[in-house]
């Protein structure tokens, strides 16, 4: 118990602490931080809605897209000839 109160909390974080940002500081740099990302990912996301928007399908895609729709509606043939 003789140890207790000898040192000072300023001891036991160095000489470097004091030079350092407030903690005010730090969570502004933080939020500048966030702010670049956002804005980044906002400008990312707009780029790819207008590449999408303007994509066209092929042939191919969109007779693909026809055949699913036309299994899902029951009017696919299976071979052989149905309904004879």
């Amino acid at each position: 118990m003789a140890g207790i109160g000898r040192f000072k909390l300023s001891d036991a974080l160095g000489k470097d602490a004091s030079a350092s940002k407030s903690a005010r500081e730090r969570a502004k740099d933080k939020e500048k931080g966030a702010d670049k990302a956002t804005a980044a990912e906002q400008a990312r996301e707009a780029l790819e809605s207008s590449q999408a928007k303007n994509a066209e399908a092929s042939i191919r895609g969109h007779m693909v897209e026809i055949g699913r729709g036309n299994q899902q509606a029951g009017r696919q043939k299976a071979g052989g000839n149905r309904g004879k």
